[in-house]
């Protein structure tokens, strides 16, 4: 049995889609050693095929709309979308420009319920305001299914259906986080951060909204193999000093609940079965991704005690990581 102390990690931005969803996916399963040239593509080919699409909220588009008329309608077609039972999860700001948000798999439902709506709309004759700007607002955002074929390509539409004309200087442009300014910042520049705690915290960690996870699954990860050294990994107790009783006790436990483990397993048992007797202690790898005023939201109940007094192990990595986005972030935090 191997202990360890908690750690975090925050995941700068790779540049590309792909590697972005990719290594945040493998955390799930522990196969970061598979990683190699192209298999981010083929990963993300994989999760929108067998459609899990959690993974895929760990990259987001960005698009502002400079025009005060134009971004009026966009959220007026939005509204409207949802008032006929669509999805749209998408954040919406303006201040001296629009500003569209969404991580890919909001980004997806939204053009899925777009192209059930215009279908319903183009068969009964019905537009907004007489105005086709939904089929527009559908053929920018389907301009990316050219630029990001893998995960948009497995949606089924047909342009040339729609008659585009009209708003020839309507502007649907894609931005870099960085071409934020820090007020716009704090709605949509979205933030990951690896997380190395033990189940326990992880669970407390993933109770937050609105954010994105990814955990290492007891489910798929087996232990007893050799690529986790055919032992546990558990985290070192922040209460319990090195060598008094307390510690020497959690020790015992940890190290029966592992014996107890591998056992089930040499007896036949799935890792899904053998995980039940699993401590709480076992380290947990778990990837979270939120914007700014999510993560101050955050900080604001796991850190700063706004609502009570935070778990003494939550705060053993809170408290730095907090200092971390600091500096890391001077304007933000």
């Amino acid at each position: 049995m191997k202990i360890i102390k908690p750690s975090y990690e925050i995941l700068k931005d790779t540049g590309n889609m792909f590697k972005n969803i990719e290594r945040v996916a493998r955390v799930c399963y522990k196969s970061e050693d598979k990683i190699c040239e192209g298999s981010a593509e083929k990963m993300v080919r994989a999760l929108t095929k067998s459609n899990h699409e959690a993974m895929l909220e760990h990259h987001s588009l960005i698009f502002a709309i400079p025009s005060l008329q134009d971004y009026m309608k966009f959220t007026e077609y939005v509204s409207f979308l949802v008032s006929m039972g669509g999805v749209c999860m998408l954040r919406m700001t303006y201040t001296n420009r629009g500003i569209v948000s969404g991580n890919i798999r909001m980004w997806r439902d939204f053009i899925r319920s777009s192209i059930s709506l215009i279908d319903e709309m183009f068969e009964k004759g019905i537009l907004i305001n007489n105005d086709p700007l939904v089929p527009k607002i559908v053929a920018d955002l389907l301009s990316y299914k050219k630029k990001y074929p893998i995960v948009f390509d497995d949606l089924d539409i047909d342009l040339n259906k729609f008659e585009i004309k009209l708003f020839d200087d309507y502007e649907f442009i894609p931005l870099d986080p960085a071409q934020l300014t820090d007020e716009e910042k704090k709605y949509h520049f979205m933030i990951t951060v690896k997380f190395t705690v033990d189940r326990g915290v992880g669970n407390e960690i993933t109770r937050h909204r609105v954010a994105s996870f990814a955990q290492e699954s007891t489910r798929y990860c087996n232990y007893s193999k050799g690529t986790f050294g055919n032992e546990i990994t558990v985290i070192k107790p922040i209460f319990f000093e090195e060598g008094s009783e307390t510690y020497e006790l959690w020790r015992a436990a940890c190290e029966a609940a592992e014996y107890s483990y591998l056992e089930l397993l040499n007896a036949g048992a799935k890792p899904q079965e053998a995980r039940d007797v699993l401590p709480l202690s076992l380290k947990s790898e778990l990837c979270m991704t939120a914007t700014v005023n999510s993560w101050t939201h955050f900080f604001n109940l796991r850190a700063l005690d706004k609502t009570g007094s935070a778990h003494p192990q939550m705060k053993e990595v809170t408290i730095p990581l907090l200092a971390k986005f600091k500096a890391t972030y001077p304007t933000l935090f």
